[in-house]
């Protein structure tokens, strides 16, 4: 897109996070050890993240929801509350996908309080 001057929306780096996260999980899931793969989730999507800052947009309610519901699912519920804590520093009003992904991930966790 960039090579042919389109600028990528929020829209655009939040379906490349999520299809990063859904290649992760379904062609990796096994093929590596759990905590590597965490690892290089977090990573990839912390850089697509960071591009998408650099590239002047700011994620909305669905790019944080699509990232709250990665991180639930690899089981890092501190950094999706933390990423739920930003979203409602920067003003933005969270739907039920982001109160769901985020009680699933605690839940998976046993956290259930």
């Amino acid at each position: 897109m960039k090579r042919v001057g389109i600028k990528p929306d929020v829209v655009v780096y939040s379906v490349l996070i999520d299809g990063h996260f859904n290649k992760v999980f379904e062609t990796c899931w096994s093929e590596i050890a759990r905590e590597r793969r965490n690892f290089e989730i977090w990573v990839k999507s912390e850089k697509l993240i960071e591009r998408m800052l650099e590239d002047g947009i700011e994620p909305d309610v669905a790019c944080y929801t699509v990232v709250i519901y990665g991180m639930c699912k690899m089981e890092h519920s501190h950094r999706a509350q933390e990423l739920f804590d930003k979203l409602l520093e920067n003003g933005l009003k969270p739907h039920v996908p982001v109160y769901t992904a985020l009680i699933n991930g605690y839940c998976r966790r046993g956290k259930i309080e």
